[in-house]
């Protein structure tokens, strides 16, 4: 099996074993927060990733005419697998700057996420402790013994 699947498999086992997210069906739109949505457009990105995420997102890209270069703002437990990969080859493909950050409404603003300090780009794989680089790479190294 190519060590590139495995992170997958594993996520998904564990989403099937109940370490899904109960936060909504992710939605799209522009936050009011100041700082980092000043200079540039920001996209606010809540809720659980599922089937019809990437779908919604490339809606809201076209709607409104969304830039190259524009931030998107992850608030998200995570949620589907195979379309958190769709979502991230999405935003790839769209030219898209990432951030990982709570937002708090009632004071718009950002809280940084607990990936955030590692840098633009990280986020947090799902039910784990480990964040990992959008376009980055993960090695598995397993030993099996008989």
């Amino acid at each position: 099996m190519p060590s590139r699947l495995l992170p997958a498999l594993l996520l998904s086992l564990l989403m099937a074993m109940g370490f899904g997210t109960a936060a909504g069906a992710m939605t799209f739109g522009a936050p009011t927060a100041t700082g980092v949505c000043a200079a540039r457009t920001c996209i606010l990105a809540t809720g659980d990733i599922d089937e019809t995420s990437s779908a919604a997102l490339e809606a809201y890209l076209k709607t409104n005419k969304v830039a190259a270069g524009s931030l998107v703002i992850l608030d998200s437990p995570g949620g589907d697998v195979a379309e958190s990969l769709a979502l991230g080859n999405l935003i790839r493909s769209a030219r898209l700057d990432t951030m990982v950050a709570a937002y708090d409404a009632g004071k718009s603003q950002f809280k940084a996420g607990s990936c955030a300090s590692y840098g633009p780009r990280f986020v947090m794989v799902e039910g784990t402790g480990t964040c990992v680089k959008i376009g980055g790479s993960v090695s598995v190294e397993t030993t099996v013994r008989r």
